[in-house]
């Protein structure tokens, strides 16, 4: 990657391989570095370099998510996907490429996350319509229709799948028919509102039970109890959220600071800590045993071209460079 791109570079998402061996991240002008996790947490250098670069799209990449052997990149044009095993030996090539062919215009999507349950891909678009593809046929299988603005981020749990919007609303479907179940608009409560920082919802999360939903974006971010719709407590500190995640029993946000937020269920702060990234835009653990819940390593990422990783929940560890 070009030295002189560096002091421009943000990277927008980061993705772990399926063996918890590499993340792969994505920046602002279309690379995806590959870095060995392994290695750099055993390294005794306070930095570790990618051990491979490569330039996947000519835009900007939004959106990184692993799928079994596959790693999907999303941003302006089709969705691509990369097998693993070719971008860990430095021979990557696009084994295909997600398409609607309902729209004339070329797509930009914002966020793409992956259901194990039916091997499906579900990607948050500019149009408001959040697309769900079949890996296995490589065909469109449905579009969720409903928001007024572009979708900024996507959770998947059981039959749920919930989608956060600029137009302020965060908005839960039934997977199945395709059909929105309830809304949410944080910024019409008065204990979430601020007005100076806007009514759009960047992030959302949701528990592996199906019972919690935490969001966040311009109102003050919440945590809300999904079967009675109801608020159950209030992330209130005075950033705006670009990132928020369920991490074992608590919560994980990140935003427009240096910091990493961590939060009981209950919406008591339970720790902030100092992170060298000024933006932070994404987080991403390794895959537990079963590849169903997340484990440390942490790797933070924003508006920076270095990783952070966090070994420990505690402090900032050791930095990926690019």
């Amino acid at each position: 990657m070009d030295k002189r791109l560096l002091l421009h570079t943000t990277v927008y998402s980061t993705a772990f391989s399926l063996c918890g061996t590499y993340v792969a991240a994505a920046t602002n002008f279309g690379h995806i570095a590959v870095f060995n996790v392994q290695e750099a947490v055993a390294s005794h250098g306070a930095e570790s370099t990618p051990c491979f670069t490569f330039l996947a799209h000519s835009g900007p990449i939004h959106s990184l998510v692993t799928a079994g052997k596959y790693l999907f990149s999303a941003g302006d044009g089709p969705i691509t996907a990369w097998k693993w095993a070719d971008v860990i030996n430095r021979k990557p090539t696009k084994a295909f490429t997600l398409k609607d062919p309902q729209l004339l215009e070329n797509e930009s999507y914002n966020c793409v996350r992956y259901s194990n349950k039916d091997n499906c891909i579900f990607a948050g678009g500019d149009d408001g319509i959040t697309y769900k593809w079949d890996i296995n046929t490589m065909k469109c299988k449905g579009r969720f229709s409903g928001h007024k603005d572009y979708i900024h981020d996507l959770a998947i749990n059981s039959n749920n799948l919930v989608s956060a919007s600029e137009d302020g609303t965060v908005k839960t479907w039934d997977i199945r028919s395709a059909s929105c179940t309830s809304t949410i608009t944080p910024h019409k409560n008065k204990q979430l509102a601020r007005p100076e920082t806007g009514h759009f919802m960047s992030c959302v999360a949701v528990d592996e039970n199906g019972e919690w939903l935490a969001c966040g974006g311009g109102p003050h971010a919440s945590l809300w109890h999904l079967r009675s719709k109801s608020m159950a407590g209030i992330l209130q500190v005075k950033i705006l959220r670009y990132k928020i995640m369920f991490y074992s029993d608590e919560i994980i946000s990140v935003g427009n600071q240096p910091a990493v937020y961590r939060w009981s269920v209950n919406g008591e702060k339970k720790a902030e800590i100092p992170c060298s990234i000024n933006r932070i835009f994404s987080i991403s653990f390794q895959h537990g045993p079963g590849h169903s819940s997340e484990q440390l390593p942490m790797v933070t990422a924003g508006n920076s071209y270095k990783l952070s990783m966090f070994t420990n929940l505690g402090y900032e560890g050791k930095r990926l460079s690019f």
